[in-house]
């Protein structure tokens, strides 16, 4: 359980990682943006997609 007065949590996945994407959104996760270019691999550049959760909206839910 999150912390008292902590509102909302936020992280980035690299775009493409369906699995990743998937499990997130199954928690609640909505994303927001798409930072193209945020890493460089082996295969190239990658995107990342940032994605958050309103604890309160999931604290209600649940």
């Amino acid at each position: 359980m999150a912390r008292q007065g902590l509102r909302v949590l936020q992280l980035e996945v690299t775009q493409g990682n369906a699995p990743a994407e998937q499990l997130y959104q199954s928690l609640g996760f909505e994303s927001f943006g798409v930072e193209p270019l945020a890493v460089w691999t082996p295969e190239g550049y990658r995107s990342k997609v940032h994605m958050w959760l309103d604890l309160a909206l999931a604290k209600n839910q649940a």
